[in-house]
């Protein structure tokens, strides 16, 4: 988890809140597309797979426009399986 200790760390300086999965949800995803998630996107959503929320009135507001619109989020997931599939794609995974 290397890899998202970056992000969580500016998140958490920036007071952030950051809500992930259950292992339950996670399974529930696997199941939903018919195979093994890679790890690295487990482990993403385990930390931040709900949301991301920031308190939009503090001046220091920053807009994490990376994670905003995009597809990635545990709720985002049920909308299809070609959806889910396109984005574990974009990172030349399969499922």
């Amino acid at each position: 988890m290397k890899y998202l200790k970056k992000i969580v760390d500016k998140f958490n300086s920036r007071n952030v809140n950051l809500f992930g999965c259950s292992i339950s949800q996670i399974e529930e995803i696997e199941y939903m597309s018919g195979g093994e998630l890679p790890v690295c996107y487990k482990e993403f959503l385990n930390v931040m797979g709900i949301r991301i929320e920031e308190d939009k009135s503090k001046p220091d507001y920053y807009d994490y426009g990376s994670f905003v619109g995009n597809a990635v989020f545990y709720e985002d997931l049920f909308d299809s399986k070609e959806a889910l599939q396109e984005l574990l794609d974009e990172d030349e995974s399969e499922l």
